[in-house]
């Protein structure tokens, strides 16, 4: 089963790739009807899309005999060519899927070491080039901020102000910048670090972090965790900004071109790996702030998320019908047959080959009187029959057999097999 534990990944990036390839196709008509805040939890819905197994669902819904994954079957894979069928029986042979498990699982590993030791290297930098703030910065803190749930540092190791800490919260703001910025651009960036704090964004992004450790071997979770961030910071520009008269609104926009240059001058300088630094992202929040866009009506809220929903099932619905595919090519147990050796009847077609070759297909226990009560459980019956022409047939059953006795009770055919020539 180790084997298996790559194809509910790859279920996983199907379900999670198509809902957010639509995601991003729609996200400027979803912006232009709703919130920065809504494109920001719904960027953290198409992130969480590549983790939860919506394909379960429809697995579930309809028995496990549906699935090669979680049920008993055995697909048989058809190919055409020589050449494909080298290349099922190679990615067999060495089995690819128990391959990929270990290649992924040692990502996931090295992802979630290197984000430990980054952020470390964050705790180490505050704590040694941190101290309390001092000075103009600290007096307009106290202004703004009247409780001490949050701590301001002033620091020298990074030219980025950012928020850390998810138990106690720590405001780092660069001594840089205390010696260029004016009283009023100061005021502006502890409310925008504030912002984030009640938002509680520091914890959400690192648990998308975490996620991405998960998903580390796809380019596409890296582009919606960039448009995720992107929207935690557009989300605090938009709560900040409503209570903005122009001028100071022109000011914020500003001061955030003015901060990305600084940050890229000492580009040196250790920054957060939480932090946003690209001047490109910076000049795109620019432009939302300048256009004030007012917020969605509650309507349009609940019409993008039940739109989500839906995208979201129909992607496990995707997944889920790519069970043969997906199986195919990782399974650890599959036939691979050439195309012509076999001919798979219908429902309608075996229950009449049944009839012809006097085999009761509606065979059920008696319902006399036991000798003990039987405890049924579910399982695929084969029957094989060879032909005269060196060809067989295989005829499976889903059937019930008591566990106590072992007394057969056949309900229906589940598949039958013709072969030209008999590969048992």
């Amino acid at each position: 089963m180790t084997e298996n534990i790559f194809i509910f990944a790859a279920y996983s990036v199907i379900t999670g790739s198509i809902t957010c390839a639509i995601i991003l196709l729609i996200n400027k008509i979803v912006y232009n009807r709703t919130s920065a805040a809504f494109m920001k939890y719904l960027m953290g819905f198409g992130l969480i899309s590549f983790v939860l197994p919506s394909y379960m669902i429809y697995f579930l819904m309809e028995e496990a005999e549906t699935s090669f994954i979680i049920g008993d079957g055995v697909p048989l894979i058809v190919v055409n060519s020589n050449l494909t069928e080298d290349i099922y029986n190679f990615l067999d042979r060495i089995n690819i899927g128990r391959i990929l498990t270990a290649v992924w699982a040692t990502g996931i590993v090295i992802y979630m070491v290197c984000l430990i030791i980054n952020y470390i290297k964050t705790i180490r930098a505050i704590k040694k080039y941190s101290t309390p703030a001092v000075g103009k910065t600290a007096e307009i803190f106290k202004f703004i901020e009247k409780s001490e749930r949050v701590i301001l540092l002033m620091s020298k190791s990074t030219a980025q102000p950012y928020t850390i800490g998810v138990r106690r919260k720590y405001i780092v703001f660069p001594v840089i910048l205390e010696n260029i910025l004016s009283d009023k651009e100061i005021r502006l960036i502890l409310m925008h670090e504030l912002t984030h704090i009640e938002k509680n964004d520091a914890f959400l992004k690192i648990f998308i972090e975490i996620l991405n450790g998960i998903n580390w071997f796809n380019p596409f979770f890296y582009k919606i965790k960039k448009e995720y961030c992107f929207w935690t910071e557009a989300d605090c520009d938009e709560t900040l900004n409503q209570d903005f008269d122009e001028e100071t609104r022109r000011l914020y926009a500003n001061l955030l071109i003015k901060v990305a240059e600084i940050n890229i001058k000492y580009k040196n300088v250790l920054s957060s790996f939480l932090a946003l630094k690209r001047k490109n992202s910076m000049t795109r929040r620019e432009e939302l702030i300048m256009k004030n866009k007012k917020k969605g009506t509650k309507f349009a809220t609940v019409a993008m998320s039940f739109m989500a929903l839906c995208v979201f099932c129909g992607a496990g619905y995707a997944a889920k019908e790519a069970d043969y595919a997906v199986y195919g090519v990782f399974g650890s147990d599959k036939n691979i047959v050439r195309e012509g050796e076999f001919d798979v009847l219908t429902v309608d077609e075996a229950e009449e080959l049944m009839e012809t070759r006097n085999i009761d297909n509606n065979s059920g226990y008696s319902e006399t009187e036991p000798k003990h009560i039987h405890t049924w459980i579910d399982v695929i019956i084969t029957e094989h029959e060879k032909l005269d022409n060196g060809g067989c047939i295989m005829i499976y059953y889903n059937s019930k057999v008591c566990e106590d006795c072992g007394k057969t009770q056949t309900k229906d055919i589940f598949d039958v097999e013709t072969f030209s020539v008999c590969p048992h």
